[in-house]
């Protein structure tokens, strides 16, 4: 797999409008085709976004973090 901007710009995504603004950027059939590059832990928490408005995706964390 070489690099791509928008399978990049895909992993990065952490709202809704990210990867709306991918679609406007690139159009639907690039963003699409960066998704079969995704692993299933990115495809799936960007799925989420889909489901649940206003979500945002935190992929990076204090391992340190007390709950």
């Amino acid at each position: 797999m070489s690099y791509s901007p928008v399978t990049e710009g895909l992993k990065r995504a952490s709202t809704k409008d990210d990867v709306k603004d991918l679609i406007s950027s690139y159009g639907y059939p690039a963003v699409n085709d960066a998704w079969k590059d995704l692993s299933p832990a990115d495809r799936g928490a960007l799925s989420l976004l889909r489901s649940f408005e206003g979500s945002t995706i935190i992929r990076d964390f204090d391992d340190d973090l007390t709950i």
